[in-house]
């Protein structure tokens, strides 16, 4: 555990950076209209959100291959 970021075990950094993302950004978009956000900046937000999303998602389907495999050097 001392070897990985913060001491944390792996992707709890990523996991907790989409969380605040989530949390901050969709209620942005879902109450972009109330709070007089011009389209562009919801489109800004929508991007930021569905890119780490995409992101978080996409590494968390092949991070079991590599956790396999290095499971496997380490043994």
């Amino acid at each position: 555990m001392r070897d990985l970021p913060l001491a944390l075990s792996e992707g709890t950094v990523r996991a907790l950076l989409a969380l605040i993302v989530g949390v901050i950004g969709l209620p942005l978009l879902l109450f972009s209209k109330t709070l007089g956000l011009t389209d562009a900046i919801a489109g800004y937000v929508n991007g930021i959100v569905t890119g780490s999303f995409s992101f978080y998602l996409g590494t968390r389907s092949t991070g079991a291959d590599e956790q396999i495999a290095r499971r496997a050097t380490e043994q």
